[in-house]
């Protein structure tokens, strides 16, 4: 019996993927413009965007429509927030700061983390003048690493650049990852939806959430269309506070 290469059939069937089935939108909005936030633990400022109004990392839920015969084999999306006065990233000290997209049953598909500062250590010759701030920059410039379930699937940017702490609520017009590619990773076995957090452990800090875009491929061996819809399917929105 013929056995192809592992390599030649994840080959072929990720060109299968390319011309039977189509990316579907799920949410493509604009808050800072006017998308309304869509859930009441999310209040919305005018050019910022959404921001979470209770502790933990309330969350809006986006469900994915049941196709027959078609499986979701593929998420895609992209983020672009602010950041106001001091993040943490992925400090286990003080909890995470950014925004995180899971899947409606819980398994992570990607975080946009936020840190207090872009400088490294080194750069500002040791930490920020407050307790614990070694952890609270993203990791590649010497804050702490993320958790195990979101392993590499992660951006992280700040939009302050000193060496100092943070004034307390102060706002930076910079927004963060427009320049990051969109992320695309495989959807886990039965996913049925997507969550968002917003994530600001701390009183003096906030995390807003300008534009938020999240595709789904549909795999469908009866189709060969390779047209992305434009048309985003109904999300149903759910409202959990949740820690990450």
């Amino acid at each position: 019996m013929l056995r192809l290469p592992s390599v030649i059939v994840l080959g072929l069937f990720a060109s299968l993927w390319g011309t039977q089935g189509e990316w579907v939108s799920l949410v493509d909005a604009n808050y800072a413009a006017s998308a309304p936030c869509g859930v009441s633990t999310w209040s919305r400022t005018a050019g910022r965007g959404c921001y979470p109004t209770t502790n933990g990392c309330p969350s809006r839920n986006f469900a994915i429509a049941a196709r027959p015969g078609a499986i979701v084999t593929q998420v895609r999306g992209s983020v672009t927030a602010f950041q106001e006065g001091t993040a943490d990233a992925f400090s286990v000290q003080w909890g995470f700061d950014g925004i995180a997209l899971y899947t409606t049953n819980g398994q992570h598909l990607w975080s946009y983390a936020i840190g207090k500062t872009s400088q490294t250590i080194a750069q500002c010759d040791g930490c920020l003048a407050c307790t614990n701030c070694c952890t609270v920059r993203c990791p590649a410039a010497g804050g702490a690493q993320p958790p195990p379930a979101v392993g590499n699937n992660y951006y992280c940017a700040s939009a302050y650049s000193g060496c100092s702490e943070p004034i307390a609520d102060q706002f930076f017009s910079t927004p963060l990852f427009t320049s990051n590619q969109p992320f695309e990773v495989s959807a886990p076995a039965g996913m049925t939806g997507v969550t968002v957090k917003i994530c600001a452990a701390q009183a003096d800090e906030e995390i807003y959430l300008r534009t938020l875009s999240v595709e789904v491929f549909y795999y469908d061996p009866t189709t060969t269309s390779t047209t992305t819809t434009s048309t985003t399917t109904t999300a149903t929105s759910t409202t959990t506070t949740t820690t990450t």
